[in-house]
């Protein structure tokens, strides 16, 4: 019989069993029973915990008989976690912790020749913004137009860009998403004028990424910008030759150089911020596209030359 007024070897003195697991058969043992308490405890045992007992026992003496070195316990000296006082002689100034000001080693920033540079490449193109473009500080390298890179590294002067993009998301994109064919039916069939107005019922934008992949139907052209459709694995690294020969083939039936979320739809595993850079660092350099709207450095580097204003779709 289990004795239960001795309470549980868990919640110590309860004396209806357990608090925590509710096992009214869990009781307290203390240190030293009386003969009759451990006559008791020993008849309520079961076979397994008796001969489980007399092993602990056996195992005891056998360890006593080895003699063994008790082993040696450092025990931490008590730290206190009050900060220490410091010893204030005299009657001490507030003094400032940072040293950024007060660095000896200071940063004269010179921007003279930077501004020279830099007013001497916008009056050599009249329209050209500075500010946008891949511009740095050593402008020493002439600005050239398109035709004039070809013809100075003997290029073959390809398709003449003179619209942007003007097609919407690709065809066997819009039948799996289950958009309109369309961007006209896609917005009446949201109850919005555009994608302006569709975006700006979802709230304020925290982060561009996560926000743009809520945009896969309120506006196409920001989720595809920065993420493939939905189940597709996205490529990085450089471009393949298949890839530049589906890319020109889109720009020559819908345009290009606006829009890069709609135009990478038609490119597999190409988000529209990759096909930015692409049209930038291969199609131009290489004179198989030819923009007005961009110039080029010697070494094959591009700078916008003014904005472009031939989309007003509200993207």
């Amino acid at each position: 019989m289990v004795n239960k007024s001795l309470g549980c070897s868990k919640c110590r003195f309860s004396k209806n069993g357990c608090q925590k697991c509710r096992n009214p058969e869990l009781y307290y043992q203390p240190k030293h029973l009386t003969k009759e308490q451990e006559e008791r405890r020993i008849a309520s045992l079961t076979a397994y915990e008796r001969e489980r007992e007399e092993n602990i026992k056996r195992n005891k003496l056998r360890l006593e008989a080895l003699n063994l070195p008790k082993p040696a316990v450092n025990v931490a000296k008590p730290t206190s976690s009050a900060p220490k006082k410091r010893k204030i002689k005299g009657q001490l100034e507030p003094t400032r912790r940072s040293t950024r000001e007060t660095s000896s080693k200071k940063i004269n920033y010179n921007f003279d020749n930077y501004d020279k540079e830099l007013n001497a490449a916008e009056r050599a193109f009249e329209g050209k913004s500075a500010s946008m473009g891949y511009l740095e500080p050593n402008l020493d390298e002439n600005l050239m137009t398109c035709e004039e890179y070809c013809e100075r590294k003997g290029l073959k002067k390809g398709l003449k860009i003179e619209r942007d993009f003007e097609g919407w998301v690709e065809e066997k994109t819009c039948k799996e998403l289950n958009f309109a064919p369309t961007q006209e039916e896609h917005w009446q069939r949201m109850g919005v004028s555009g994608p302006r107005e569709a975006v700006g019922r979802m709230g304020k934008i925290t982060n561009a990424k996560e926000h743009s992949r809520k945009c896969l139907h309120t506006n196409p052209n920001m989720y595809f910008y920065r993420h493939c459709k939905p189940g597709e694995e996205p490529k990085w690294g450089p471009w393949e030759e298949d890839e530049i020969q589906l890319f020109m083939e889109t720009a020559t039936k819908y345009g290009v150089g606006d829009n890069w979320g709609l135009f990478s739809s038609y490119i597999p595993g190409r988000v529209g911020y990759s096909c930015n850079q692409a049209y930038r660092s291969i199609m131009l350099p290489r004179g198989l596209l030819l923009d007005d709207h961009y110039l080029l450095t010697d070494s094959g580097k591009t700078v916008i030359r003014k904005k472009r204003t031939g989309l007003k779709k509200g993207y």
